[in-house]
């Protein structure tokens, strides 16, 4: 199959199945039998009855769900997308009763294909996002926030059915690095972006490096209230990484790209040593995945993306719990009337 070919296989699938409704179709033309989806919350991998139903539990709660590819990029046996989903809260989700609010969040996908249909995604969702736009989660105090967007999300994964065994299939990494016969390089501006994302977020050479970003680069990241603009804006905002977690590294583990665009996914660990914002140092090491797009020009960066595993952070940090309440509703409000006192 063709770069092209490939896109509208991934594209028109997710669009018949998630908001045309064919899941039949979706399943016989464009799924493979043994497709395999990683989602970071969920140490195993769901199979097409586990996507399956995520998918009803979330038409459910989001009866108008939409979905907008924003980005697309193809090389090898992959395809990368960066994708806008929003709908409206009026069933229940996640344990949670309707709110009749509108949520609208970007996040990322990879996609192996195989034999012309898709055979694996590893999803980077936004759910911190998620919750916080539907009024689930409250912005202050933080480490309270996000004890209840992780214990929603919990519920919501512990509620998928997955199959006995899936995601244990010989010869496909189920957790982190795909095996090399998978890997791709990114494309022509794949270079940049790696030395960006394992030399110069995490490197202990990361001054030597600071000319991989453009003079006017801009940073999209979730824990910024604006886009960073400007080359030292950007390396301050490294930094203060590099400066609250000691050991911090950033390795790529797949990453996709044509001239021009890279999407990467990655993995972020190291110790919480330092604060950070208002998180206090809590002394525990961390390892979470990490998505990242860059806009490449003439091999400089012009403009980055940036999309780590909150939930996963605070949860290794000890910030908030792995298990879910069996009454995440009323755990809501309790912490909201804690955030108010």
């Amino acid at each position: 199959m063709t770069g092209d070919q490939q896109k509208a296989l991934v594209t028109t699938g997710l669009y018949e199945g998630w908001v045309r409704g064919d899941w039949a179709k979706v399943e016989e033309e464009f799924y493979g039998p043994d497709m395999l989806v990683h989602i970071p919350e969920q140490a195993q991998a769901l199979d097409r009855e586990g996507w399956r139903g995520m998918r009803g539990m979330l038409l459910e709660g989001f009866p108008d769900f939409g979905m907008r590819v924003i980005d697309i990029v193809a090389e090898g046996d992959r395809v990368a997308l960066r994708w806008e989903m929003s709908g409206t809260h009026n069933g229940r989700f996640a344990g949670f009763p309707a709110t009749g609010k509108r949520f609208l969040v970007a996040e990322f996908v990879i996609v192996r294909i195989a034999d012309g249909k898709v055979a694996e995604f590893w999803l980077g969702p936004d759910r911190l996002e998620h919750f916080r736009q539907l009024g689930l989660i409250t912005d202050t105090p933080p480490p309270r926030a996000l004890l209840v967007a992780l214990r929603a999300v919990s519920r919501l994964t512990a509620l998928v059915p997955r199959r006995a065994g899936a995601g244990r299939r010989p010869g496909i990494s189920t957790t982190h690095t795909p095996p090399a016969e998978y890997r791709t390089t990114g494309g022509p501006d794949g270079p940049p972006a790696r030395r960006a994302i394992e030399e110069l977020w995490s490197g202990s050479e990361a001054e030597a490096v600071t000319d991989l970003y453009a003079p006017g680069v801009v940073v999209h990241h979730p824990d910024a209230p604006a886009p960073v603009e400007g080359r030292e804006a950007a390396l301050s905002l490294h930094a203060e990484r590099r400066r609250a977690f000691s050991g911090y590294r950033v390795t790529v583990e797949d990453i996709v790209g044509e001239a021009g665009l890279v999407i990467a996914r990655c993995r972020a660990s190291g110790t919480h040593s330092g604060d950070l914002d208002s998180m206090p140092a809590t002394g525990r090491p961390f390892s979470i995945e990490k998505f990242a797009m860059f806009r490449i020009v003439d091999g400089a960066v012009e403009e980055v993306w940036m999309l780590p595993d909150r939930m996963s952070l605070m949860q290794q940090l000890g910030l908030a719990p792995e298990g879910p309440p069996p009454r995440p509703l009323i755990a809501l409000m309790r912490l909201r009337d804690r955030g108010r006192s």
